[in-house]
C-alpha cells in the first residue's frame, strides 16, 4: 500500500518507531485507545499518523 505525503505528494515509508498509543475521550466520556502507525516522508521530514485500530480500555 502506497501512502503519499500530504505536503510534498511523494511516497512515504513506515517509520522505525512503529506504533504510538493515544488515549482519547469520546463525547460520551468513554475511553478508547487508538493505535497508530507512524509514517515518515524522507523528502520533507513530515510525519503522518495512520490509525490501525481502536479498542475500549477497561476501567481499573
Amino acid at each position: 500500500m502506497v501512502i503519499l505525503c500530504p505536503k510534498c505528494k511523494k511516497e512515504i515509508v513506515l517509520a522505525i518507531g512503529h506504533n504510538i498509543h493515544y488515549q482519547i475521550e469520546t463525547i460520551k466520556q468513554k475511553k478508547y485507545m487508538k493505535q497508530y502507525d507512524v509514517y515518515f516522508c524522507l523528502h520533507c521530514r513530515m510525519a503522518v499518523l495512520k490509525e490501525t485500530n481502536r479498542y475500549p480500555v477497561r476501567e481499573l
